[in-house]
Parts: C-alpha cells; sequence; structure tokens
C-alpha cells in the first residue's frame, strides 16, 4: 500500500508539480493538529470541570470602617 502510494505522489509530482504541493501542504496542516501533544492537552483542560467563585453575601462579608485620618501628619 505504501509503494503505490509513494509512486502515485511521484507520478503526480512529475505530471502536475503545482498541484502537489498545495495539496500536501493542506495534508499536513489537516494531520498535524490531530497528532500534537499540545491539542491533547487542550482537550484534557477544556474537559476539565472547575468551580467559578461566587461572591459572598453582604451579611457574611467583613466590613471595614477605619476611622483615623487617611495619611497622618508625621510631627517633628
Amino acid at each position: 500500500m505504501a509503494r503505490r502510494l509513494s509512486s502515485f505522489l511521484k507520478n503526480a509530482q512529475a505530471k502536475e508539480v503545482g498541484l502537489t504541493v498545495p495539496v500536501t501542504v493542506e495534508t499536513l496542516t489537516t494531520i498535524k493538529p490531530l497528532l500534537s501533544s499540545y491539542t491533547n492537552r487542550v482537550a484534557m483542560i477544556n474537559q476539565a470541570k472547575y468551580n467559578y467563585p461566587v461572591p459572598a453575601p453582604l451579611e457574611y462579608a467583613q466590613i471595614c470602617v477605619f476611622n483615623g485620618p487617611l495619611f497622618p501628619v508625621m510631627a517633628d
């Protein structure tokens, strides 16, 4: 099978050089992402569940009240 494919590609390249190069590039750009480990990791990350943080209700929030001056004056 591989021998038949290689002979077909050699004959096609000899006859139509302008056609085989774009087809080869297109085939490689289609197949390479499927074999990439980066693609595998991205798929695993996208499948992972993530719990988004939810803000606490106001009755449980700590209210910070500052009773002093914002910029204390330094005494000489």
